[in-house]
């Protein structure tokens, strides 16, 4: 299966990283897709698909 991460994705994820730490340095610890999405001008599917792009195309694959 192909695990490649769109271009658009990874072009946004420096700015999930500067989001993140913006919140963590606040004293957040978990965010909302919507607050995040708020954050970067865009919609909060997108955040939840470009986190799960990610996640799926760093998962270790079973060999069974």
């Amino acid at each position: 299966m192909d695990k490649k991460i769109p271009f658009a994705t990874r072009e946004r994820y420096p700015e999930y990283l500067r989001a993140l730490r913006y919140y963590q340095n606040k004293g957040h610890d978990k965010i909302m897709s919507n607050e995040l999405a708020r954050e970067l001008g865009i919609n909060s599917t997108s955040v939840r698909r470009d986190i799960s792009s990610l996640i799926f195309a760093t998962s270790v694959s079973s060999p069974f």
